[in-house]
């Protein structure tokens, strides 16, 4: 069991090199899809090493002897690895769309390492980001635009239901 875990984390440093290796070599437009990309190509290493492995290479965990085993112990390995990427994937987010450590990064390039309201406000209109949200929810399928006019795909709704239940169910909604 244990050398699926090894397996998991091995891969997912894997994925963190080719993803600093891509991100440096290339002017990546769709950074969100070439993560993803990154990670089912990892995925399959993943699929692959662990097929290969010997059960026995280390003597602890769940006993892999029969096809339960086994299993189990691929499982395993393997929703540690999606639990690693769903975790960087956060992390990634926060540091790609977050607003306030933007305007960190904006204000350690600025003179003096400060800026007025004002200067903030220009870099960040609510109009542009409100633009930018929407033409990546355009992007990622979720709203349809036609005539000026956003609308709700398949999959908007879908995402919007399961929000809203979660905003509901944990006492978010409206505003939270």
């Amino acid at each position: 069991m244990i050398e699926k875990i090894f397996l998991s984390i091995f891969t997912f440093a894997l994925f963190l090199c080719v993803h600093v290796v891509i991100f440096h070599a290339r002017n990546v437009q769709n950074r969100f899809r070439a993560l993803v990309r990154i990670f089912f190509f990892c995925m399959g290493v993943y699929l692959v090493l662990a097929a290969m492995l010997p059960a026995d290479l280390i003597h602890e965990g769940v006993q892999e002897e029969d096809a339960l085993g086994r299993m189990i112990t691929y499982l395993n390995g393997l929703i540690i690895y999606v639990l690693l990427f769903f975790s960087y994937a956060h992390f990634y987010f926060v540091i790609d769309r977050s607003i306030s450590s933007r305007i960190m990064v904006d204000l350690l390039a600025s003179p003096g390492l400060s800026g007025t309201f004002e200067d903030i406000a220009r870099t960040y209109a609510p109009q542009g980001i409100l633009k930018r949200r929407i033409l990546d929810m355009v992007y990622g399928g979720y709203l349809a635009e036609e005539g000026g006019k956003y609308t709700l795909t398949a999959k908007g709704r879908l995402h919007g239901r399961f929000f809203r239940f979660l905003k509901r169910f944990i006492h978010l909604y409206p505003g939270g």
